[in-house]
């Protein structure tokens, strides 16, 4: 009689379990759904003509500004230069590298991947690229 009292409670865990699992599976899909509906609304809005020659012109300003600090100290040998030493530094040419290699896709959005993947240019030029085809 113990074992199928035991019996009985092993299928209830394993059931509540699988609700359980469902429940993840759905709520995950709701949320990728969710991620993916903002990515495609991002891409639509794009500037167009002049005003993307603009902004495109004042990205790039921003970038030869945000670069600015990496020129080199003559009294210092390049040998000694690590990107470990300057992280924003590492970052902001991965992200200069996203925006030449993505123009049509807006700066923040680019910023934002970059970011969700752990500042890793490869992982978000792989991404972005599998997402886009």
């Amino acid at each position: 009689m113990t074992i199928d009292c035991d019996v009985l409670q092993a299928e209830r865990l394993l059931e509540k379990e699988r609700q359980e699992d469902q429940r993840r599976r759905e709520e995950f899909e709701q949320d990728r759904l969710r991620v993916n509906a903002a990515f495609w609304t991002s891409l639509k809005v794009k500037p167009e003509g002049r005003e993307r020659a603009k902004i495109e012109s004042t990205q790039e300003a921003e970038s030869q500004a945000s670069l600015s600090h990496l020129k080199p100290d003559p009294e210092q040998s390049c040998s000694g230069w690590t990107e470990e030493a300057d992280p924003r530094a590492a970052y902001d040419q991965a992200l200069m590298k996203l925006i030449k290699s993505f123009p049509n896709c807006d700066r923040d959005f680019l910023e934002d991947i970059l970011t969700q993947c752990n500042r890793d240019y490869e992982e978000a030029s792989t991404l972005l690229i599998s997402t886009l085809s």
